[in-house]
């Protein structure tokens, strides 16, 4: 948490620290698409893809997520341990690093 912490504080001007967050985040999007399209544009995805997500994840085994990860035709999972920003937790950078490594070198 530590970085996203550093990334999304700012000091105030009476030397008080608060907490920031880009408003594009907050805003609804101008695209929706229905879940048959999204379904549909995942099916049309050609190149390999990797998926690592953290165990603590906030998709995990959600039936959207799966049946959206199912829809994916070239689709590599790996469940590693850690949660959501799994990629900035300590424990877990160099096991994201080695699957990434991994499965870089045997993607085809």
């Amino acid at each position: 948490a530590t970085p996203l912490v550093e990334r999304n504080t700012q000091a105030t001007a009476d030397g008080k620290v608060q907490m920031r967050t880009d408003s594009r985040l907050l805003k609804p999007s101008l695209v929706r698409f229905t879940p048959q399209q999204v379904l549909a544009v995942l099916a049309e995805i050609q190149a390999p893809v990797l998926l690592i997500e953290g165990e603590r994840g906030i998709l995990g085994e959600r039936a959207w997520a799966a049946q959206a990860r199912q829809a994916v035709p070239r689709l590599t999972r790996h469940v590693l341990a850690g949660g959501h920003h799994l990629h900035l937790e300590p424990q877990a950078v160099e096991r994201v690093a080695e699957v990434i490594c991994l499965e870089g070198c045997t993607a085809s």
